[in-house]
C-alpha cells in the first residue's frame, strides 16, 4: 500500500487539485466512478505510476482507434 503525499490546504488550493478532480470526475460513466476519482489523492510511487501511465496510453490508443472507451451506455452499478 503506497501512503498519499501530505498535501496541505494550501498546496491543494494553489494547485486547483479539486477543481481538476472535478474535470476529470466529469468524464465518468457512473456516479461510483466520480466518487472514486474525487476521492483521490496525491502520491508518490513510482512503479505504480508507471503502471497507471500504462493504462492511460491504453485507453488513449482505445480510443483514438474506436472512438469511445465503452461500446454502449455503461450501466451505473450503485442503481
Amino acid at each position: 500500500m503506497v501512503e498519499p503525499l501530505d498535501l496541505d490546504e494550501e498546496s491543494r488550493r494553489a494547485l486547483e487539485f479539486d477543481a481538476v478532480l472535478d474535470a476529470v470526475a466529469a468524464h465518468a460513466a457512473t456516479g461510483a466512478g466520480k466518487e472514486r476519482i474525487r476521492s483521490m489523492s496525491p502520491r508518490f510511487d513510482p512503479g505504480g505510476l508507471e503502471a497507471e501511465h500504462a493504462a492511460v496510453a491504453e485507453a488513449a490508443r482505445h480510443l483514438g482507434e474506436r472512438g469511445r472507451l465503452v461500446q454502449g451506455g455503461l450501466p451505473d452499478p450503485a442503481v
